[in-house]
């Protein structure tokens, strides 16, 4: 368990034991730590991914998206929370940008499209010639993004078996 873990479980403990919070926000803010702690476990899983196939993290964080989008309206914004002065400094060399402003709304169906690409992209592992991966692609409904996710798993798709690595280049050529 690191670190990041420890603190998160800390602070749903904390959180369990006050008594001058309102339930309902208590109810948020314990949502959004169990989402951070199982997103944060999705993200440490790294190659014992390959082994485990486990998508219960992901899972987990999308179950936690519905009490998320519900509890939205206790929030308040806090624009001076954010400083483009700071963020300029904090960016690269480049010339600096124009803050984005998404819409909650707009980034939890991000965050859910992100947790179940997550989960599909797990039988892309699976890969064992040209035609399943056309099968694991168009079945699951992945639309325009299939060569992004060919590309950002190429790699991935082939520390199992190398072998792979011919089939797999000879597909993408076409």
């Amino acid at each position: 368990m690191t670190h990041f873990h420890r603190l998160l479980e800390q602070a749903t403990t904390w959180l369990a034991e006050q008594t001058n919070i309102d339930q309902k926000l208590k109810d948020a803010i314990r949502c959004r730590l169990v989402f951070r702690h199982e997103f944060l476990s999705a993200l440490d899983q790294d190659l014992e991914v390959l082994e485990t196939r486990s998508t219960k993290n992901f899972e987990s964080c999308i179950s936690q998206l519905e009490p998320l989008t519900e509890s939205v309206s206790l929030g308040k914004p806090v624009p001076e929370a954010f400083s483009l002065k700071i963020q300029r400094k904090l960016a690269s060399t480049v010339p600096p940008r124009p803050m984005v402003q998404i819409a909650s709304d707009d980034a939890l169906a991000h965050l859910k499209r992100l947790c179940q690409d997550a989960i599909d992209m797990q039988q892309m592992l699976d890969y064992r010639g040209p035609s399943n991966f056309k099968v694991c692609t168009c079945g699951n409904e992945f639309d325009a993004d299939v060569n992004m996710y060919a590309r950002l798993l190429y790699g991935l798709c082939f520390l199992e078996n190398p072998n792979r690595l011919s089939t797999f280049a000879a597909f993408s050529r076409h």
